[in-house]
């Protein structure tokens, strides 16, 4: 009888956790990047009333004229939540985060194709306002700015220059799912 009183407890502590009304987590995809060529997904956490953790991933297939880029990308960050009225992960935000970069360039000259090897970083900074709306349906917004560094590398390793390095902006728009 016990272990039946002890099983049925259990059961209700995770499920009255579940219940609760304030969504800890977030999975996310950001569109704006396929007008661009690319997607991002992420995963976003809540980690204490006013902060939140998020982790992502992204990929790149661009192709213009004689150049094919391809990339794949991995990310972190991290979000303090500014609202005195709301727990994260929801209201106005700050943003760090950093990410690395890997892929392939390719281009084909008149002379013979030439296959890079590019590895990069990203450091940002953005300030946003995420929603989670009675149906978990989030919509995240923002903007800042990102440091940006890619280096070129050919076959034999050869790293042979520095394909961009620059501040670009750093916009967000993303919709999830918050559970």
């Amino acid at each position: 009888m016990k272990k039946i009183s002890l099983v049925f407890l259990f059961i209700f502590s995770i499920t009255s956790g579940f219940s609760q009304d304030d969504k800890k987590n977030i999975l996310k995809l950001n569109p704006l990047g396929i007008i661009f060529g690319s997607g991002n997904f992420s995963y976003e956490r809540a980690i204490g009333s006013k902060s939140s953790f998020e982790i992502n991933s992204s990929f790149g297939i661009y192709t213009y004229r004689e150049i094919k880029y391809t990339s794949f990308g991995i990310g972190a960050g991290y979000r303090y939540y500014l609202s005195e009225l709301k727990t994260a992960p929801k209201g106005f935000h700050l943003g760090l985060g950093s990410g690395l970069v890997f892929g392939n360039a390719r281009l084909n000259p008149i002379y013979g194709e030439l296959d890079n090897a590019i590895t990069g970083y990203i450091v940002n900074g953005t300030f946003g306002h995420q929603w989670i709306f009675k149906n978990s349906l989030s919509i995240d917004i923002g903007a800042g700015a990102q440091y940006v560094k890619y280096n070129f590398k050919d076959k034999e390793g050869i790293f042979f220059g520095e394909a961009y390095s620059g501040v670009l902006p750093a916009l967000i728009l993303s919709f999830g799912y918050a559970f």
